[in-house]
């Protein structure tokens, strides 16, 4: 359909006058008839102010589109804005910061058994190293023990941050 076979069709549809609608945009009558006709294209302030005065999208007036109140399609898109960012994002965040912390917490626990089990002496130079401590440098996993830590703190800051913003969205 044509803009002048949309503004038309919208004009029957509320019952308004090409003299009516002229007044509200303050143009002549015989400039609403010209865009009805197709003999003139208006300027894109008055595509703006009949969008609103008919509460329809920019898209239905120039494009044709199935007519859509510009409410209904702002709230359509805050809804998919919602459900994607809120649902999948924050959520998921939650639930990969809680994922990456037991992971690490399992580890940890792991090197603190076998610490248990094979307790290790470490000497350097005048110092000892007992404990956990003396397993991690005897075994020489100290690097491997820093991933589980940083994993930690990532997963914490990961679930911190999406209970942070679940909260804060839900406000």
């Amino acid at each position: 359909m044509t803009f002048g076979e949309n503004l038309v069709n919208l004009r029957k549809r509320k019952s308004v006058s090409q003299e009516q609608l002229a007044e509200v945009l303050g143009i002549t009558r015989q400039t609403v008839s010209k865009w009805e006709l197709n003999q003139s294209t208006p300027d894109l302030q008055y595509i703006v102010q009949i969008s609103e005065y008919f509460d329809v999208s920019l898209d239905y007036l120039v494009k044709g589109k199935e007519a859509i109140s510009t409410e209904v399609l702002m709230q359509e898109r805050k809804e998919d804005n919602d459900k994607n960012s809120s649902y999948i994002g924050y959520k998921g965040l939650f639930v990969l910061g809680i994922v990456l912390m037991v992971i690490s917490m399992l580890g940890m626990l792991t090197f603190a058994v076998c610490a248990a089990i094979y307790p290790y002496e470490y000497w350097l130079d005048d110092k000892v190293y007992r404990g956990l401590a003396g397993f991690l440098r005897g075994t020489e996993t100290q690097g491997f023990f820093t991933v589980l830590n940083l994993l930690l703190l990532s997963g914490s800051g990961c679930a911190g941050w999406g209970i942070y913003k679940q909260l804060h969205l839900s406000n």
